[in-house]
C-alpha cells in the first residue's frame, strides 16, 4: 500500500489539482458549467417580445439659431421651421431683465436693448411656445 503523501503531485506549483486531491477536479468542472448559465442569461432579457416604455419630460431641440451682426446690436433669428415664443435678455452682473422680443415666423433682426455705448455681457433666453 502507498501512502497518500508519497504520490505524485501533476503539478500544485501550476495551480492544478492534485491527484490526491480529487474533489479539486470536480470544481475545475463545474467552473465552465457556471460560465455557460451566466453567459445565457442577458440574451434572455434582450430577446423580449414586446413591453411598454414610459417617459416623463420632454424632448428639447431648438428650432431657431440665432446670429449677432458685426456691431453687435440686432440679433438675427434663423428658424427651420415656424417658432413662436418669447426672447429675453439678462445682464450678466447685476441679473436685471433688460428688455424682451416676440419672436414669430417672419421675425426680422430685434435691437440687443442697453448695447448703445457700452458692451456687457448678457443671458439671452428663449422661451418657445
Amino acid at each position: 500500500m502507498i501512502a497518500r503523501s508519497s504520490l505524485p503531485s501533476l503539478s500544485s506549483a501550476r495551480g492544478f489539482p492534485s491527484l490526491a486531491n480529487p474533489s479539486g477536479w470536480r470544481r475545475l468542472a463545474v467552473l465552465p458549467l457556471a460560465a455557460c448559465a451566466l453567459l445565457a442569461l442577458p440574451g434572455t432579457a434582450a430577446h423580449a417580445q414586446g413591453g411598454t416604455i414610459q417617459f416623463s419630460g420632454r424632448i428639447v431641440e431648438p428650432p431657431c439659431s440665432f446670429q449677432v451682426d458685426a456691431a453687435a446690436t440686432r440679433v438675427q433669428p434663423n428658424c427651420a421651421r415656424p417658432a413662436f415664443g418669447q426672447v429675453g435678455f439678462v445682464d450678466l452682473y447685476s441679473g436685471r431683465k433688460l428688455g424682451s422680443s416676440t419672436l414669430t415666423i417672419a421675425s426680422a433682426p430685434f435691437a440687443i436693448p442697453g448695447q448703445g455705448t457700452r458692451r456687457n455681457p448678457m443671458i439671452v433666453t428663449v422661451d418657445y411656445r
